[in-house]
């Protein structure tokens, strides 16, 4: 991402975070879009969001691939813990990506800092569409190990937790591309780990998540959530 680039997107999340946080429409996810897109748009560069996009398979090559309010039940409920998601896209691979959560004022970018002070008995998750049975048995199992698991309901902020080194792990098992690209982006950069379910190295076309900041982390997680799968599977 050039300097003028990641200028653009940065001024582009904290517009959308400002509007967000002044406004009470009744589909704020869409007006955030128009900020973001209107934003945006000096770099040239198309524009992909959750709110405007069509099949992954017409996607081009390089694009801004963006939630602009990644949680928003949330934001709804007024929980503070929901953000604003860019990505840059180039030849089908996320380059670059920032997370803004405008409650708390924190801007996640590669120019942050880690903490280095990781709530290692703490795993995240979002709940999906899917896998049900074996998320309620990846749960229990992680619990009987001594984990605390929390769902959070913002997949894009709670990557950037793990790449700030502030929890253990997050898991999604239904991701879709805008509300991971951006995090696991940042996970990578500070030197984390992020497969799908399998253990794959994860993609846009990714269809679950798991991401943490530690080899060994990442070892127990997949074990975890593959015990859950696999007892699911049993019953």
């Amino acid at each position: 991402m050039s300097k003028f680039e990641r200028n653009v997107a940065y001024i582009a999340s904290l517009a959308a975070g400002k509007t967000l946080l002044c406004s009470s429409v009744r589909q704020p996810d869409l007006l955030a879009d128009c900020v973001c897109g209107a934003n945006l748009a000096p770099t040239g560069l198309p524009y992909i969001s959750e709110e405007s996009h069509g099949p992954m398979n017409e996607w081009p090559g390089d694009f801004w691939l963006v939630d602009p309010l990644d949680g928003t039940l949330n934001y709804l409920l007024h929980n503070p813990f929901w953000s604003v998601s860019i990505a840059e896209v180039r030849g089908g691979k996320v380059v670059a990506g920032q997370v803004y959560c405008p409650c708390s004022e924190e801007f996640f970018s590669g120019e942050s800092e880690p903490s280095g002070s990781p709530v290692d008995t703490t795993i995240w998750m979002d709940w999906g569409n899917q896998y049900d049975a074996a998320l309620l048995s990846m749960i229990q199992g992680a619990r009987d190990r001594g984990y605390r698991v929390m769902i959070r309901g913002c997949c894009s902020l709670a990557l950037a937790f793990v790449a700030m080194d502030r929890i253990r792990a997050f898991f999604h098992p239904s991701p879709q591309p805008w509300d991971f690209a951006a995090g696991a982006w940042l996970v990578e950069h500070f030197g984390g780990i992020v497969t799908d379910f399998e253990g794959n190295p994860w993609s846009l076309e990714s269809k679950s998540i798991v991401a943490t900041a530690r080899e060994l982390s990442h070892a127990a997680t997949l074990d975890l959530l593959q015990k859950g799968l696999n007892d699911a599977d049993k019953d």
